[in-house]
């Protein structure tokens, strides 16, 4: 939050000064680098723009390269934080390599202070697919984010989402461009603290304006669905300890502090397994780059199983798919009725779950059993029980950056009581994409292309073991969190679902797809002992799947109603 405050006081000279090293063009970005470098050294000795040259140089040699006029040093300080994650996260050498020079001579030359980080390499070797879409999304958006490198692990769903991210904010739909990113900043400071739904706009809209903003608005909120739950570290330039500058002698590394993300996915993807440090002017991308910024041309998919236990578990996993694979069977209408209202009961109830995983209620017969122990059901209207968690949403609440825009701050998902939506009664693939596409042009193809490569990604493996069927895991995956919106697919025997998916996995998918910032609040939340059968890419696809199968509901309602809305018209 400290970082917002000081980013509200930048100019937007400032916040833009670095945005010459995304050009695509090589030389383009060589001479906004000296452009930089000449503006710091400017702003160095006191002067508000660069100076003529050889005049700099004249100043230098009169004063020994020291400054007595320090009135714009703040200037320099601000672009820090920018400097060190460019360094960091930039997908092309020449990128680094500036920063890097720009950084050393703040350092050295001019005696600015470099904030110290524990960083490591990413945990797996990129494929040359993957590479390229990250250099394709910095010279898009001027940066890498921590979230599109954990969704590198897919690059075939890193792919859809890049295309459809582009068209929602920078393609021909009806909302003028700085509406879109307005209504996004909204709706994420209602998933900062509460998870409910946001109204940004108060005037009336056109269909087409309509659809613009729900698709925004679920694109968002989906989005950190898969931050929160992924545990994905805050932004280098987004952090408070940097912006701090705190510095440590300690191999001029920068010090990261950890305490700011919670479960396994900060160590395994995030850092490394020693703890080791890596210097400020040594970037991650050294272990896996070339000097020409190329990496390796490796398979797509490049996944570590995890360990003996974890195969076991796998295998274990592996033999309750395939028994019920085989005894698959048609079950009349009423049946899955009956079946998905004993699933909506045992929703509402397994909220409370996961928070007792995180204070020592994580015992194997939790773990082995689907049902849930009634001693942990105090309450079960509650997403989940922990007055920390409370406590720490209401201070969001309240923080002066964000509470100007809650016009309801107790607004939050409820568990759902209502008549069940039947996936038969309205299609997605046949009226919910075919309305997307005619309200915004190729809206709803592109969001059924991302939908469809979340839901059928595969690699036919699971943790290692080879040529398996994950299609049933999947589907159980993918209705199991529509169910929370009241989404009940005719064809799918909800009875499964306690024998694939644990309580404790339950839970999760719950508070993921529903209440993510929950999920950031758990303290020592284990995603290995959550998905023990799973390895890490696999987890991050089941973040995937929730984040795209809560996508879907939410616009099948709003399709849905627009529908309706239409037929009452006509």
């Amino acid at each position: 939050m400290h970082h917002c405050s000081s980013l509200l006081q930048r100019t937007v000279d400032s916040v833009n000064l670095l945005q010459g090293l995304s050009n695509r063009d090589e030389s383009a970005r060589h001479e906004a680098a000296v452009t930089i470098q000449r503006i710091f050294d400017s702003w160095y000795f006191g002067f508000g723009s660069p100076a003529v040259a050889g005049f700099l140089e004249t100043v230098a040699n009169d004063t020994g390269g020291a400054t007595l006029d320090t009135s714009m040093h703040g200037l320099i300080t601000e672009q820090i934080p920018d400097l060190l994650r460019i360094l960091h996260t930039a997908p092309s050498s020449d990128i680094r390599s500036a920063a890097r020079d720009i950084l050393r001579d703040l350092k050295i030359q001019k005696g600015f202070k470099i904030p110290n980080t524990v960083t490591s390499s990413p945990s797996f070797i990129q494929s040359l697919n993957t590479y390229i879409l990250f250099r394709e999304y910095w010279f898009q958006w001027g940066r890498l984010n921590n979230y599109i490198n954990v969704m590198g692990y897919h690059p075939e769903y890193l792919e859809c989402y890049m295309k459809l991210k582009d068209h929602l904010f920078r393609g021909d739909l009806p909302l003028p461009y700085p509406d879109r990113y307005y209504i996004a900043i909204i709706d994420d400071i209602y998933n900062l603290t509460h998870g409910g739904d946001s109204n940004p706009l108060k005037e009336a809209l056109s269909l087409s304006e309509l659809m613009h903003v729900v698709a925004i608005l679920s694109h968002v909120h989906a989005l950190a669905c898969f931050i929160f739950g992924c545990g994905i570290r805050p932004e280098i330039d987004n952090y408070d300890g940097l912006i701090n500058l705190n510095v440590d002698n300690c191999n001029e590394a920068y010090i990261y502090n950890n305490q700011t993300s919670n479960g396994s996915f900060q160590n395994n993807l995030h850092s490394s397994e020693n703890g080791s440090t890596c210097s400020c002017l040594v970037e991650p991308w050294d272990d896996h780059t070339s000097e020409n910024g190329n990496v390796n041309n490796q398979d797509s998919h490049n996944d570590e199983p995890s360990d003996v236990d974890g195969k076991l578990k796998a295998s274990k996993l592996l033999k309750i798919i395939q028994t019920e694979d085989s005894s698959w069977e048609d079950v009349a209408e009423d049946i899955v009725a009956e079946q998905f209202l004993t699933a909506i009961i045992s929703n509402s109830q397994c909220g409370w779950y996961l928070t007792q995983l995180s204070i020592g209620i994580n015992t194997p017969q939790y773990q082995e059993q689907g049902s849930i122990n009634p001693q942990i059901l105090v309450d079960s209207e509650a997403v989940f029980p922990s007055n920390n968690m409370m406590k720490h949403i209401e201070k969001l609440s309240y923080h002066p950056l964000i509470s100007r825009f809650l016009d309801s701050p107790q607004s939050g998902y409820k568990n759902f009581d209502a008549r069940p939506f039947h996936a038969t009664e309205y299609s997605w693939q046949e009226e919910g994409l075919p309305l997307a596409d005619r309200l915004c042009t190729e809206l709803g193809s592109l969001l059924d292309e991302k939908f469809r490569n979340a839901y059928d990604l595969t690699y036919n493996t699971l943790n290692g073991i080879q040529n398996v069927d994950t299609s049933l895991y999947r589907r159980t995956v993918w209705n199991e969190v529509q169910s929370f919106f009241g989404i009940c697919h005719d064809d799918f025997r909800y009875d499964r679902v306690n024998r694939l998916l644990t309580t404790s996995q339950r839970a999760y998918l719950k508070l993921c797809s529903t209440f993510p910032v929950a999920v950031y609040t758990i303290q020592n939340l284990k995603f290995e002992n959550i998905f023990p059968a799973l390895s890490s890419s696999e987890m991050i696809h089941v973040i995937l799947m929730i984040i795209e199968a809560r996508q879907q509901a939410c616009l099948s309602y709003i399709l849905r109603a627009v529908s309706q809305c239409q037929v009452r018209n006509n």
